[in-house]
Parts: structure tokens; sequence; C-alpha cells
């Protein structure tokens, strides 16, 4: 599949500032909380060039942590081999195959799922889908009881998360136009 160029705001990426995607024990939120690169579809004719600075500069407390001067745009390498998510069954059908269970809840064991994938993308229509879970489609996938319906609320926007760079082609930098600086 032929992916939207994607940005990342921040540092340019480099295997020296690239570290493997880790599972937290302590952080249940379905998104790995240390390891990876973020990255958010590139959207140019858009105010702000990505869900995920939009997401940042309507907040200004996020704004605070997140203001970088500079976006790297990449393009995704077709051969990449890279799980989508575009509805709820799309991420049960994921978590069943990489599953950490504890305490009647199931999370993603991203560590696992990163040694046979590229990276994972979740588009808006999945992000939407996977806010709202409900139970009865989780129990066409699990037979046991849980707690908590999986979801990818922690997910604020529409997402890919990379696992292997060598799936990244650097097309461009930008200055980014909303940087704050706050120092």
């Amino acid at each position: 599949m032929k992916f939207p160029l994607q940005l990342h705001n921040g540092e340019k990426v480099s295997l020296d500032l690239f570290y493997p995607v880790e599972n937290d024990p302590e952080d249940k939120l379905y998104r790995p909380t240390t390891g990876g690169l973020w990255l958010s579809d590139f959207t140019p004719h858009e105010e702000y060039h990505s869900p995920w600075l939009e997401f940042v500069y309507n907040d200004p407390e996020m704004a605070g942590y997140h203001s970088n001067p500079f976006n790297y745009i990449y393009e995704v390498k077709e051969e990449a081999k890279v799980y989508q998510i575009h509805s709820y069954e799309d991420f049960l059908r994921l978590l069943k195959q990489y599953p950490i269970r504890s305490n009647q809840n199931i999370y993603m064991d991203f560590e696992k799922m990163a040694k046979e994938w590229d990276g994972l993308y979740v588009s808006k229509k999945g992000l939407e889908g996977c806010s709202n879970p409900c139970i009865q489609t989780v129990r066409k996938y699990f037979n046991e009881e849980v707690c908590e319906p999986p979801s990818l609320k922690a997910w604020d926007v529409p997402s890919f998360l990379v696992f292997n760079l060598d799936i990244l082609i650097f097309r461009e930098e930008r200055e980014n136009p909303h940087f704050i600086d706050f120092d």
C-alpha cells in the first residue's frame, strides 16, 4: 500500500537517536512509552500540516512540551510490512496475536509485534472506532472476561508508530511555522 507522506516534529531521525520499542509494565495505555518513532500523516494544505501538530498547538500545555522548530517529511517504502488499523476489529485481531494479560485485562505486546512488523498505522477511522470500544465485539475475540474493553484512547491522533527505520525515505526538512520558543 502507498502510505501518505509522514511528518515527524522534533530532531531529524537517525539511528543513534532511535530506540527499540519497549513495553512498560506499569503503563497500560495500548501504546509504548519508550522507543519507536512516532509520525503523523503530512497534510500540507491544512493549517498545522499534521493531526499531531494540530493537537499539540491547540493545547497550550502540550505545546510547551512538544514545540520543535523543524518538521521532517518521510516517505514509507512500499515494501514495508505495516499493520494497519482502520476499525475496532482490526485492533482486536492484532491484540489477539500479541497479547499481554494482566489483572483480567489484555494489553498489546509491542516488543513482540516489532519483531514481525515494521510499524503500526492507526488511521482516523481506526482511531475513531477504537475510542469507544464495545464489550460484545471484544467477546468475539477473547473468551475470558476483561475488566475494561481494550481501546486506543491514549493515541490522541491518527498515528504511525515505526519499529524499523529502514522503511523510511527522508524527503525534506521544513521550518515549523507554529514553533514557540519557550526558553
